[in-house]
């Protein structure tokens, strides 16, 4: 399959942040994420992890439950860190082997924004700042108002010692 833009239609807001990347809202249950090319959905909003879900027929689910809220001083938990480093990872394995992996979060906050810029980094090499950078720039090409803003998240990319080397 081609990394052109997939037949998104109601069920998929998302932008192709890299080659084989791709980052947007939480897509709707069903096969559509699957007919549109991906292999891997990475789901990073907390309140989208429920198990009894319908879920994705045929993709790889990876679950990175991050909590996002504005009005929590102390940002995300050491827990949360592990696991947004650890679907890192996973995510830039498989795009190493040639899959096509969608980045999901909820509510516009970052969670995978912040997923999306450590997957670049660990993929590419690529400093966070500039990670950051492409995120931003890809999101806001498609009308986002809000591709990475958050403060606390940005914070959290390679030049703040969140992630190590590359893959």
């Amino acid at each position: 399959m081609s990394d052109a833009r997939p037949v998104i239609g109601r069920h998929l807001n998302i932008d192709r942040i890299a080659p084989k990347l791709w980052m947007g809202a939480w897509p709707a249950f069903g096969h559509h994420v699957r007919e549109a090319g991906f292999d891997m959905l990475v789901l990073c909003a907390k309140e989208r992890q429920a198990v009894l879900y319908p879920g994705y027929p045929g993709v790889d689910i990876l679950r990175c439950p991050l909590d996002d809220d504005p009005e929590n001083p102390d940002g995300l938990t050491p827990r949360e860190l592990g696991a947004a480093n650890g679907a890192a990872l996973i995510a830039a394995a498989a795009l190493l082997d040639g899959k096509r992996v969608l980045v999901t979060c909820n509510f516009g906050l970052n969670r995978s924004g912040l997923v999306t810029a450590l997957i670049l980094h660990l993929r590419y090499g690529i400093s966070g700042a500039d990670a950051a950078r492409l995120v931003k720039s890809r999101r806001a090409a498609n009308g986002q108002l809000r591709p990475l803003f958050n403060q606390r998240f940005v914070e959290l990319l390679p030049e703040h010692g969140l992630v190590g080397n590359q893959v």
